[in-house]
């Protein structure tokens, strides 16, 4: 497939790469933004580890609108 045929799948979900982003802090936000605001990149984000953040979800602004991330728990719950 070319280039733009993947992106066009990535779009639609097909073919993605699943993400956990580690931190919540402005970092770890911009990541977020970015993989979530952004389709096309072929990332989906599952969801993030931060061991400071007692939120159960990472809410942050996109083009499509406002989109959330669940908290996974914390780094040294990664296994």
């Amino acid at each position: 497939l070319t280039r733009a045929g993947m992106r066009m799948l990535w779009s639609r979900g097909v073919y993605v790469d699943r993400v956990v982003v580690v931190g919540a802090g402005d970092l770890g936000r911009r990541i977020l933004q970015a993989l979530m605001g952004i389709p096309a990149l072929g990332y989906r984000v599952v969801g993030f580890v931060d061991d400071a953040l007692d939120d159960h979800r990472l809410s942050v602004a996109t083009e499509s609108g406002l989109t959330r991330a669940p908290r996974l728990g914390t780094p040294d719950d990664l296994q």
